[in-house]
């Protein structure tokens, strides 16, 4: 019976400890969700706030390029790897086919790129000189 009490105790606290990890491990995404879209939502605000046209063409460029090399699918594809997984030996060829089906599958662009578009559809148009 002690054996048994002591096997449940030990199964218990593993399964607390696992709980407690995941909800860690969530929490972190969660922060690094946020910051990086408080970084994208400040060229929101300069570009919105400046009063120099410049100054927004810039950040619309920099939001555009943004979407334009994190939207390709070979970035994502190799973005999606394991970070401990070595240079991808195989042909380009090869590389851009298995970046295309892994794209396919997604339901959804990155949401920092979700975020860099929605940026760029809420500023303010202005006159271009």
């Amino acid at each position: 019976m002690q054996q048994y009490d002591a096997e449940n105790a030990r199964l218990n606290a593993i399964t607390t400890i696992r709980a407690a990890l995941l909800a860690g491990f969530v929490g972190l995404g969660a922060l690094g969700t946020f910051w990086l879209n408080s970084r994208v939502y400040s060229l929101e605000q300069i570009a919105a706030d400046s009063s120099r046209d410049r100054d927004q063409a810039t950040v619309v460029e920099v939001l555009s390029a943004f979407v334009r090399v994190h939207s390709d699918p070979l970035y994502q594809y190799k973005a999606s790897l394991p970070e401990t997984a070595a240079e991808l030996s195989e042909p380009i060829e090869e590389q851009r086919r298995k970046a295309a089906r892994y794209v396919a599958e997604l339901s959804h662009p990155p949401v920092d790129v979700q975020g860099a578009v929605m940026v760029l559809g809420r500023l303010p148009p202005r006159e271009v000189n």
